[in-house]
């Protein structure tokens, strides 16, 4: 036969008269001892990377945002407007040599004629 502690019995007791159970007994305590554990390296890939930026402010200082809300770094923004430049450099050679105009889309569509049919006997025919 087992025998139970007195304190559990007085406390399901306590629980049954519908007293207060914490004035009856104290609850156990606990310490958990946590520690985040070392990662596991199988490959030379595995290794952690050096650490970029010092903070979080560096690493967000280190972006800058467009007009179109698009984050991104120095370097692409000055190859985007190196790009940009060099298109609108094009289209200033075009003009001055004469194969743009002010007031012609160049992407607007020439209307082209209507190609010749053959004559049927219903158009020789009176």
């Amino acid at each position: 036969m087992l025998k139970r502690k007195v304190s559990n019995d007085k406390a399901f007791a306590a629980l049954a008269d519908g007293q207060d159970f914490s004035s009856t007994t104290k609850s156990p305590r606990f310490k958990v001892k946590y520690r985040v554990p070392e990662p596991l390296i199988t490959h030379p890939l595995h290794l952690p990377l050096p650490k970029q930026f010092d903070s979080l402010n560096a690493y967000l200082d280190s972006f800058i945002q467009l007009d179109d809300n698009e984050d991104t770094t120095i370097e692409k923004a000055e190859a985007k407007a190196l790009h940009e430049a060099s298109i609108r450099d094009r289209i200033t050679l075009a003009r001055q040599r004469g194969w743009l105009e002010d007031y012609v889309n160049p992407a607007a569509t020439r209307k082209q004629s209507e190609p010749p049919t053959a004559q049927t006997r219903h158009d020789v025919s009176m």
